[in-house]
């Protein structure tokens, strides 16, 4: 375990992570295995981030004195305690100034020159200045041109300088070689793939310009997406990672960026980075379908609307399934996303449940596949309703009735006996059985009538449910008789005497049937040679 002492009180530090600690004047720090500060952890590597001091154990902990520089200056002085570390050289980007006994004397002149904090009390010390934040400062480059430095390119040309101490105060000497400032060590990021859909991962690749310590994933940030798998390669300077893109996004801009939190070899800080741009489209296209009419009879057609979230890829005619009926005019309308196509019941078809469908087989220009969707529920009715027209009897005399019956292939709306057309006849009675599609009523003949051919006719006035028109139908053919037949009786000779007799004629208005002798009656005579003649109309005898 370790712990940050700062004399009042110590606090607790996670190995291996990053603490962030604010400086105060007059204050002390100690980095120890225990929360007194007497167990001192060794082998730090200390170098500046800007204004603050960072320090940098073997098992990854960092620790950033934030805003060292500027709160530790003057009388309100601070130390840092490391147990450790040689007093044989002091170097600040790279630059070598040698240090002699009075070592503390010269890094305080030292620290006075660049960025002039009161003093840094350490006990043998390897510092680091920040190059890109410690060269740039035009405080520090004014200092460095006052000792007869001079920068160039981030690069120190001139010689060594040697920082002494006398009796009479602080001096700086000119040594005879030239120390050049190594650069910052960089870093490249690359992926493998960089336009990532729904199901797809990218390896990402971190090539740094020499081998990084104290780089981890908590260095790394990211948009829209997420790390897994970060290890270092064969080659120590090579990590590589699996980014996964987070589900459900669309975004053309996005980068994978490593903070400024890793050194070199010699402590130099390196330098941000981020990758190129990459794309993300892990939204799913999606599908919405509509009937402009969801109940269907007889010669009614529907507008279908299929209306995508995004411009479909590969979507056709051939990717619908209809249920009973078929689609013509397919098309795309004036906007991309939204097709249009005439769906046409089948003929003959009673059913509630009926749905248009799309397959997955489209996708959205990024290669996204959609969701096989289904329209809501749709019903069809296109069936005629017919009706069958029977009567008991097709062959009326006189006197006779006949039971009709109207039988319905569906329960009719709005029939009544105004529907109904009779020959030679009248119906009553009209009503409806149990059966709702069943009607009844009774045929009476009209008198005097003499007709073989008849027909009792519905007409196309009711419908079904649904609301079909229903379709015209007659009875079969039926024979009416209700003219009785006359007959007219004749004498040749209406005055008889003694050795005469008379032709009688018998002259039916049509043929008799069952007529014969035993049917007259005859006064103060008899007849006699009683038959039918040519025509069967007419019989005679001799009176």
């Amino acid at each position: 375990m370790l712990y940050i002492y700062t004399g009042d009180n110590s606090q607790f530090l996670d190995q291996g992570q990053t603490h962030r600690i604010q400086t105060q004047a007059n204050q002390q720090y100690k980095v120890s295995y225990d929360d007194q500060g007497e167990e001192l952890v060794k082998g730090a590597s200390v170098g500046w981030v800007n204004h603050d001091l960072l320090l940098q154990y073997p098992d990854g902990t960092q620790l950033i004195l934030e805003e060292f520089m500027l709160n530790c200056q003057g009388a309100d002085s601070c130390s840092v305690s490391l147990p450790d570390i040689t007093l044989n050289t002091y170097n600040t980007l790279s630059n070598t100034f040698e240090v002699t006994e009075d070592s503390d004397d010269k890094l305080k002149l030292l620290s006075e020159l660049l960025y002039n904090p009161e003093q840094i009390k350490i006990d043998g010390i390897h510092l680091q200045l920040d190059q890109a934040a410690t060269l740039g400062d035009p405080i520090v480059l004014q200092r460095l041109l006052e000792l007869g430095i001079e920068v160039v390119d981030q690069q120190i040309t001139e010689v060594e300088a040697f920082v002494g101490a006398s009796e009479d105060g602080l001096f700086i000497t000119e040594a005879e070689d030239v120390v050049e400032i190594s650069p910052q060590p960089t870093l490249s990021i690359s992926l493998a793939d960089s336009a990532l859909k729904i199901g797809e991962t990218s390896l990402v690749t971190f090539s740094f310009s020499e081998a990084p310590l104290g780089f981890s994933a908590a260095d790394i940030s990211m948009t829209n997406g997420s790390l897994s798998g970060l290890s270092v390669t064969g080659d120590a300077k090579v990590y590589t990672a699996t980014f996964t893109p987070d589900i459900n996004t669309e975004a053309d801009t996005n980068v994978i960026s490593v903070a400024a939190n890793w050194i070199n070899n010699a402590g130099v800080i390196g330098v941000p980075a981020s990758s190129s741009n990459y794309s993300i489209d892990t939204l799913a296209p999606t599908l919405t379908i509509s009937l402009s009419d969801n109940n269907l009879l007889v010669g009614e057609t529907s507008v279908v609307t299929f209306s995508f979230s995004e411009v479909p890829v590969g979507f056709s005619i051939g990717d619908i399934n209809v249920e009973n009926g078929s689609l013509t005019g397919f098309s795309v309308t004036a906007d991309a996303k939204v097709y249009t196509a005439t769906l046409t019941p089948d003929s003959n078809i009673d059913d509630g449940s009926n749905t248009i469908s799309v397959s997955a087989s489209y996708s959205d220009a990024a290669g996204n596949l959609g969701s096989a969707v289904s329209s809501t529920n749709y019903s069809i009715n296109t069936v005629t309703p017919t009706v069958i027209v029977t009567m008991a009897d097709t062959d009326l005399a006189i006197a006779e009735t006949s039971l009709v019956t109207f039988t319905f292939s569906e329960g009719p709306q709005g029939f009544t006996s105004a529907d109904i057309s009779v020959d030679n006849g009248s119906l009553s009675g009209f009503s409806v059985t149990a059966d709702p599609s069943v009607y009844t009523a009774t045929f009476t003949a009209n008198a005097n009538v003499e007709d073989s051919s008849n027909l009792i006719s519905v007409g196309t006035g009711y419908t079904n449910a649904a609301g079909n028109s229903g379709t015209g139908s007659s009875s079969a053919n039926y024979s009416i008789d209700t003219l009785a037949p006359t007959v007219a009786i004749s004498l040749a000779d209406t005055a008889l005497k003694i050795g005469e007799t008379s032709l009688v004629t018998f002259s039916f208005s049509e043929t008799p049937v069952g007529f014969s002798q035993s049917d007259v009656t005859v006064e103060n005579g008899s007849l006699s040679g009683f038959t039918v003649t040519a025509d069967d109309k007419v019989y005679t005898a001799t009176f």
